[in-house]
């Protein structure tokens, strides 16, 4: 009985030592990769993608199906308009040029809808997001400048102001071409304080200052004179008033 008795100790003993080795040397290494293969294939057909992904992250010799699996959760986040998580899922699957060529293209309409709406800080939002150097990068500019123009014709002169701000130094001269047009509509309007502040911002855009300054100053001459032919001697006088020293 005994001896039964050590016998049977010794097959448990063996056992759990059996168990206990293939647990902790053969399991993590054949049969837990094998499942975690099988999760991820079956995340990945189920269109979790993600989820799919992190998977295959985690085990050796997938990463290229990983990349896939982010690939395709960029591009379902894309369709469903999520447009940061796309370029995050982008990124980690290493998407070609094309991708994130349609992805700047989407980032343009969008700010592009938005400063139609005239939300400036909207539209910036989605600029940001357009790759330095992007063919779409060049055409925020005209967007804003378009938003300015359009701030100027309602009167709004601090707005516009934020807006041109905004744009690069490649497109001061055609700003402050616009400053100097709403002067010279202001000017007609015989509103000499916003005819003075659009004059100001027309010359420190200008790259030739000088030369903005001699345009300013021949308005407000032109407006003095045909002031005076109305006679109104004092509107001349206060326009002569704004021509600078030395001109």
């Amino acid at each position: 009985m005994k001896k039964t008795i050590i016998i049977v100790t010794v097959v448990a003993v063996a056992f759990t030592l059996a168990v206990g080795s293939f647990m902790f040397y053969f399991y993590p290494y054949i049969l837990e990769p094998a499942k975690d293969r099988r999760d991820a294939v079956r995340l990945y057909n189920e269109g979790e993608y993600v989820l799919a992904a992190l998977r295959f992250d985690m085990i050796s010799g997938y990463g290229d199906r990983a990349k896939e699996a982010w690939i395709k959760a960029g591009d379902k986040s894309f369709e469903a308009g999520e447009l940061s998580k796309a370029r995050t899922y982008y990124l980690k699957g290493g998407a070609d040029s094309s991708v994130f060529n349609a992805l700047n293209a989407a980032y343009y309409e969008r700010g592009v809808t938005a400063y139609a709406d005239n939300d400036r800080i909207e539209g910036e939002n989605y600029f940001s997001c357009i790759a330095y150097g992007s063919s779409y990068a060049k055409l925020i500019d005209p967007v804003r400048i378009s938003c300015g123009e359009r701030l100027l014709e309602k009167g709004d002169l601090d707005s516009a102001e934020k807006v041109f701000l905004l744009c690069g130094d490649m497109q001061r001269n055609a700003i402050s071409e616009l400053w100097m047009e709403r002067a010279k509509q202001y000017l007609d309007a015989r509103d000499l304080s916003k005819a003075s502040a659009c004059f100001a911002r027309a010359i420190g855009y200008a790259d030739d200052s000088l030369a903005a300054l001699d345009r300013a100053d021949q308005l407000w001459r032109d407006a003095a004179s045909a002031a005076r032919q109305a006679g109104d001697q004092e509107l001349a006088e206060k326009c002569y008033a704004h021509i600078s020293l030395g001109h």
